[in-house]
């Protein structure tokens, strides 16, 4: 079997759940009918949530790969999700104002509306106006996406692993990435990590003893186990020691991995990958087994 990559509700990668919560948060805004587009049929109503939803959901997603280089990546969950969904929300505010400025449809204003009244004043209150009337939405939306995310980080009562148990005698300790990267996982899963894969700014984490999401770059994540493993992908990275074979045919090629999934290897590393796999990997993997 493949990895499960899966996002909302534990159903679908990133890449595709996005697009689905964009139909589910249009289609839901469309049959509610908010004050903004309570004069508009249904078509002009769907143009007008589609491209707010689209773009919204576009802004926080920038402002998640913004982040996921900075320390926000070691902030409890609910406090990064709700720092992306912010900078989100900051990002396309402006934008906002600007598509309903354009909107050859009209708006219906509300007089008695504090935020439209504070909009009125000019420009820079628009802007502000739109971002506090979007914040919510934005944030909430987000942390629907991230469920996963959520759900899989090492809680108060789950300690992180520590990569110093599982270190064979005579091996140096494990660098400040490693132990940092490490550090994310939920200490159920231990640190025999078996393969990563990315799915846009997350990184879908599997051990010996299931998976976690994380955010992360994968880049990162190969650099800080070195020469541990390698890239077989633009988008999976495979540790060496859990290889049992390289298969390979016409339209694809797979890592078949320990614990059964397996990794997809790219076109271009096909040869890389083969050379340092190749038919004697379960050989190799049962030697470093017994080693271990």
């Amino acid at each position: 079997m493949f990895p499960d990559q899966s996002s909302i509700l534990g159903r679908a990668p990133v890449r595709r759940s996005l697009p689905a919560a964009g139909i589910v948060l249009t289609l839901l805004f469309v049959a509610m009918q908010p004050a903004v587009t309570a004069g508009l049929g249904v078509f002009e109503r769907t143009v007008f949530w589609t491209i707010h939803v689209s773009v919204g959901l576009l802004g926080i997603l920038v402002a998640s790969m913004i982040i996921r280089h900075t320390v926000f990546v070691r902030w409890h969950r609910l406090l990064a999700i709700v720092t992306a969904g912010a900078l989100g929300a900051l990002i396309v505010a402006p934008l906002f104002v600007v598509i309903e400025s354009l909107f050859p449809f009209p708006l219906i204003e509300d007089d008695n509306d504090p935020l439209d009244v504070f909009a009125a004043r000019g420009p820079g209150h628009a802007i502000l106006a739109e971002y506090l009337d979007v914040l919510p939405i934005l944030v909430v939306s987000w942390a629907a996406v991230n469920l996963p995310l959520l759900l899989n980080w090492p809680g108060d009562g789950d300690d992180p692993p520590d990569p110093g148990n599982e270190v064979p005698p005579g091996e140096p300790p494990a660098s400040a990435e490693k132990v940092e990267f490490l550090s994310r996982l939920p200490g159920s899963l231990g640190n025999d990590i078996v393969a990563i894969s990315s799915d846009l700014h997350y990184l879908h984490v599997f051990t010996t003893k299931g998976r976690a999401m994380v955010i992360g770059s994968l880049r990162d994540a190969a650099l800080a186990f070195a020469d541990e493993g390698m890239l077989v992908h633009k988008s999976h990275w495979v540790r060496h020691n859990h290889v049992v074979r390289y298969v390979a045919a016409e339209q694809r090629a797979v890592c078949i991995m320990s614990t059964g999934i397996k990794i997809p290897v790219s076109r271009r590393r096909r040869k890389e990958v083969k050379a340092m796999y190749g038919d004697h990997s379960a050989v190799r993997l049962a030697s470093v087994h017994k080693q271990a």
